[in-house]
């Protein structure tokens, strides 16, 4: 569009430069006006501006010394700053006559596509309100100069600012228009190289709320803001509903709005914020503008000073039906001043070729505009015009920029205040230290992000730490108290050496502890590695050494008391010599715990001469609770419950060495959202981080560690209940090992997961793996070393110690009835001398009566088939082959002590008669059956103790 209307523009040019200049008016210089007065869009600035160029051209026109004989005379239009519309009102003050010598514009848009095209006419063209860095193009612009200082004279401004303020992190804001766009890439330019960060480059056509939200999610602080003024009072309206003003933001915008620029126009632009809404967000932002008005009282070139060039504006302006007392201004009125001392340029520019042309014969009247030198000689007389204005001190760059100091303003308390000023070309900031912040510091440009480890509570470390050092301190009391006191019966038979493992175990697991709540606190993140190993180790072999002398215990339990039935029916006592045979007698017993069967008893009391080195068996519970208990130590070792604890151990460091070889543990870091302070500093986050011990394949290799415990722990829990009911006086606190067990797999069943749970809440997991430990070990401690301290301080003596364990040894009583039946064994020796030879007729009358009915087999010689009568309970059949016990005793037994079930009875009833032969006068057998009564009440049928000694007799075997 652009290059078509060039083309049209070039076209008319040629038509319009064959037209022979008016001769109309010959003492009137002609200039062209383009004015933004109306529109929706844009910059406006007309409204003020043709004021102001009116009361310029009337002063002109009166200084007498300024061009002489001729006068200035502007033909304008309204371009609404629109650049289409501009083309056509240029098109038109070409077209038409009068010659225009020279050509004023405003808004950049329009003097874009103006000056660009102006060239082809030889028009110089001057602007009063365009600050679009893009105009500073020579090559491009040829012909332009500009009264408005360059947009880009506010970014070295503005890099001053972010400089002083300590600012290195800036988000931008434009609207999409040229002007803007150049001044951004000028802004860009200039903050890399003094090392500012752009966080973000924000634009938008005409809703800004998209850009505005994006704002907010690059938590940008310091925001750059490019735009008209319409556009601004949108976007301030959106940083307001999105909470970007306030003690936490700053904002800079363009400082030629009008001072009420954020109050007026809201009903008509259809803006949806309250006029407070809009001071409450423009409260404290910053404006930078060029010095537009002349800020000392001097006279000017105008013979007036800038306040009373002010006065007859305003004067103008309310004529013109503006509210001005109630600081109601039209839009371009920053930039009025600048319109104003435009006119005077063009007219001392115009006085000064008149003088050259004079030389030359040559007038300004005779300008045409295909006329290059005439053109030359404006272009060469604006550039080097110099002069003090209303504005300032109005002087021209080569690239045809206004020179000017740049202001900078902030609003405070609804109202405008000038901070300083800053001369670019001095490199001068002139500060006046009246700026002031909302939060009442200067605020950050971005949030500042605390990192904040998070440890374990103190108070909660020293709490957790002192309660391990006190079991510390325990398990080394137990520990010397357990060796000290080792020859006590009440500590042998407990396994001392398994309780002192176990004491080992508590302390590591107390350490542990210790371990567990060491962190960043304490330690550098360089020595964090060797904590978790450490953690690792000693709980992992803590928890070996204290479960596993437990399980060790409560596993030999299980294995004195749940043997198999063949195991538990077989016992054999040693074997017996006399003096009197050379063969040896053997004494044997079988247990049958089958009740559904009749039980047959048959005791049989025979005495016999022995040497002094023969034995006689007494099957009495006393007697029996010696035999058993050397016979049951002999079975299971206490090293094999040290090899077993070993073997625990040796999984473990083989586990633990290999994690550590291949995939250590080292730290890694939880990183959480980010949180605001206690302090409630909206300039600042928390972003808090938690370490954590970690390693390559971690969950493979926890998998691992907890798979092994966990077998051990549901192995120990199996053992323990199934010995819950049991006391064995081998290890006389096995039920309290058993509890522990309890505890400590229903602990760690429920700790482990959790704390995998909870892994991201420091103080609860320190505090539940803290005192799940402290709490095993601590009842650990009381169940199996409470009772043996109360036993050992109520009773020094050893001799008290069966009161606590009486099922290891015999009480004085015992001994003293021990000792009586040896005396009567003695006594009952006698009698076995006097039966001895009735034994033999009855040995050789059973032989006959075999040997005629060719009868099976014979029981072994010298050998005796007895009964157990500890437990009610008779022999099998295969204990004589043929399934009768014989039992003789003295006159004093009962006929209760002897039954046979019907079947062995009638079995056997062929033996009775010879039995009851060999039994003297004051000895009885008695024989009874019955099979019914006896099932119905097997456990009914309890003998008296019974002495068994060597009786010389052979039953023969009853062929089935």
């Amino acid at each position: 569009m652009l290059i078509l209307m060039i083309t049209i523009l070039t076209v008319a040019r040629t038509i319009i430069a064959s037209l022979p200049p008016s001769d109309e008016n010959d003492n009137v210089l002609h200039i062209g006006g383009i004015f933004p007065i109306n529109g929706e869009g844009g910059w406006q600035g007309g409204q003020a501006c043709m004021p102001a160029v009116n009361l310029a051209l009337d002063d002109v026109n009166r200084e007498k010394n300024l061009l002489p004989g001729f006068i200035l005379k502007l033909h304008s239009n309204d371009s609404e700053c629109e650049p289409g519309l501009g083309a056509s009102v240029m098109y038109n003050l070409l077209y038409y006559k009068p010659h225009k010598l020279m050509l004023l514009a405003g808004c950049s848009t329009v003097c874009t596509t103006v000056a660009e095209a102006a060239k082809m006419w030889n028009l110089v063209v001057l602007c009063y309100g365009a600050s679009s860095p893009a105009l500073s193009d020579r090559n491009r612009f040829p012909t332009l100069f500009r009264t408005h200082p360059s947009a880009t004279v506010h970014n070295p401004t503005r890099i001053k600012l972010l400089q002083k303020f300590g600012w290195s992190r800036v988000a931008i804001l434009q609207q999409a228009e040229e002007v803007f766009i150049s001044t951004v890439e000028d802004l860009e330019a200039r903050c890399k190289e003094a090392g500012i960060e752009i966080v973000t480059r924000q634009s938008f056509l005409s809703d800004p709320s998209d850009a505005v939200r994006n704002l907010r999610r690059q938590d940008a602080r310091i925001i750059v803001g490019l735009f008209y003024v319409v556009a601004a009072r949108r976007v301030l309206c959106e940083l307001y509903r999105h909470n970007l003003y306030g003690k936490s933001y700053v904002w800079f915008f363009i400082g030629w709005y009008e001072d009420n620029w954020f109050e007026v126009n809201l009903d008509k632009e259809n803006i949806v914020c309250t006029k407070e809404q809009m001071r409450q967000a423009a409260e404290g932002h910053l404006t930078t503008e060029a010095l537009m008005w002349n800020q000392n009282n001097d006279t000017t070139i105008s013979g007036m000073t800038s306040e009373d060039f002010r006065q007859r504006l305003n004067k103008m302006l309310k004529d013109d039906g503006y509210e001005i007392d109630n600081n109601r201004y039209p839009e371009g009125y920053q930039e009025a001043p600048l319109a104003y001392d435009a006119v005077w340029s063009v007219a001392l520019a115009f006085n000064k070729t008149m003088e050259k042309l004079s030389k030359l014969g040559k007038s300004l009247k005779n300008f045409t505009y295909t006329d290059k030198e005439i053109a030359d000689e404006i272009y060469s007389a604006i550039n080097s015009t110099q002069f003090l204005g209303v504005s300032g001190y109005v002087a021209f760059s080569s690239q045809g920029d206004r020179i000017a100091l740049t202001q900078i303003e902030q609003v405070i308390d609804g109202k405008y205040v000038k901070l300083g000023y800053y001369d670019t070309q001095s490199d001068n900031l002139t500060w006046r230290n009246m700026e002031r912040w909302i939060g009442g510091k200067v605020p950050q440009d971005r949030t500042i992000v605390r990192t904040v480890l998070r440890t374990v509570s103190l108070p909660l470390f020293i709490c957790m730490g002192t309660i391990s050092s006190v079991g510390i301190v325990i398990a080394i009391v137990l520990i010397i108290f357990n060796v000290w006191n080792r020859h006590r019966r009440v500590i042998m038979s407990s396994h001392p050496v398994c309780n002192t493992i176990m004491l080992a175990g508590v302390i590591a697991c107390f350490i542990s502890v210790f371990l567990l709540g060491i962190d960043g606190r304490f330690v550098s993140p360089g020595e964090y590695p060797g904590v978790c190993q450490a953690r690792a180790w000693m709980l992992s072999t803590g928890f070996t050494l204290a479960f596993g002398a437990m399980f060790s215990k409560v596993w030999r339990v299980h294995r004195l008391t749940t043997k198999t039935k063949a195991d538990q029916a077989k016992f054999e006592l040693q074997t017996l010599h006399s003096t009197n045979t050379t063969l040896p007698y053997r004494i044997c017993c079988r247990f049958e715990r089958d009740h559904r069967m009749c039980c047959f008893f048959l005791n049989i009391v025979l005495v016999s001469q022995l040497d002094d080195n023969d034995f006689v068996a007494l099957q009495h519970p006393l007697f029996m609770a010696k035999q058993k208990v050397s016979s049951i130590q002999k079975k299971i070792q206490p090293w094999k419950l040290y090899t077993m604890v070993s073997g625990l151990l040796a999984i473990d460091i083989v586990l633990l060495s290999t994690w550590q070889g291949f995939h250590p543990l080292q730290r890694q870091i939880e990183v959480f959202p980010l949180e605001s302070p206690p302090t409630g500093d909206d300039d600042a986050r928390i972003r808090p981080e938690l370490e954590h011990c970690e390693s390559e394949h971690n969950s493979i290799w926890l998998g691992m560690i907890y798979g092994y415990k966990g077998v051990i722990l549901v192995f120990g829990l199996f053992l323990a209940y199934e010995t819950r009911s049991i006391k064995v006086k081998q290890i006389n606190d096995s039920r309290y090992v058993g509890m522990s067990i309890y505890n400590v797999v229903v602990l760690c069943l429920i700790t482990a997961p959790v704390t995998m749970v909870i892994a991201s809440q420091q103080d609860a997991s320190f505090a539940f793996v803290a005192l799940a430990i402290i709490f095993c070990c601590f009842l650990s401690m009381a169940l199996i070393f409470v009772p043996k301290v109360i036993e050992v301080i109520r009773h020094p003596r050893d001799k008290a110690e069966s009161k606590y364990n009486p099922d290891v040894g015999l009480s004085k009583e015992d001994e003293e009835k021990y000792q009586k039946l040896l005396s009567e064994n003695d006594e009952l020796q006698k009698l076995i001398a006097e039966k001895e030879e009735k034994i033999k007729l009855l040995k050789q009358k059973l032989a006959e009566r075999d040997a005629l009915k060719g009868g099976g087999g014979n029981i072994g010689k010298d050998s005796l088939i007895v009964a157990d009568f500890v437990t009610g309970e008779g022999t099998s059949d295969s204990a004589i082959g043929g399934g009768i016990s014989v039992n003789t005793r003295s006159s004093r037994a009962s006929a209760s002590d002897f039954e046979l079930s019907e079947s062995h009875c009638r079995r056997y009833s062929t033996y009775v008669p010879q039995i009851k032969d060999t039994v003297t006068s004051q000895e009885k057998v008695i024989t009874k059956c019955h099979s019914e009564q006896a099932l119905e009440h097997p456990h009914q049928h309890r003998l008296l103790p019974l002495v068994l000694v060597r009786q010389q007799l052979q039953l023969p075997h009853r062929s089935s």
